[in-house]
């Protein structure tokens, strides 16, 4: 069975495995008598079974078939509605950045500073109110850690490197 449309996928996503023992579905924290006083099912070693592992429960036949659709459908949807979300915060951000004057002042004074300040988010946003530059500030104070790293990393850096190319060329014509 192949998926047309692939979610991202975490950790505790409830997964289909076969199953290396006898055992009853259900809740298996609960004793074996009480699951099948529910109405669970038995199941042989080999089956087919759907696992939680969340909160470690397991299910099998139609029942199991039924919860893993919802889940995918859940899953899928999240997924779709979060690209949204994503997209048209990078586009309200990126309209912001693109043309404002301050954006690449800003920039170009944290490519200025050391890369042991860089790693330091509050430090960076202090340096940057200090300096003036507080939409800058507000704009880095909103984004996570990584958010934070990975903008670090694909544009302080990059301005950094085209600082060194330009005074590296510039001795060059200079010779």
């Amino acid at each position: 069975m192949s998926n047309v449309f692939e979610y991202n996928r975490y950790k505790d996503d409830p997964f289909w495995m076969k199953s290396k023992y006898d055992g009853v579905s259900g809740e298996q924290r609960l004793p074996v008598q009480r699951r099948l006083r529910k109405g669970e099912v038995k199941f042989k070693k080999g089956d087919e079974i759907l696992y939680y592992p969340k909160g470690k429960v397991i299910l099998v036949g139609k029942k199991a078939e039924q919860a893993y659709r919802d889940f995918q459908a859940a899953a899928s949807d999240e997924d779709f509605y979060m690209s949204q979300y994503e997209e048209s915060k990078m586009k309200k951000t990126n309209e912001i950045k693109l043309t404002s004057p301050e954006y690449k002042k800003a920039l170009n004074f944290m490519s200025g500073l050391h890369t042991s300040i860089l790693k330091a988010k509050d430090k960076v946003i202090k340096f940057l109110k200090r300096k003036g530059f507080e939409e800058m500030a507000d704009e880095l104070a909103n984004m996570t850690k990584g958010e934070f790293n990975n903008f670090v990393t694909r544009k302080v850096y990059e301005q950094k490197l085209r600082k060194q190319i330009r005074n590296i060329l510039s001795e060059i014509v200079k010779k």
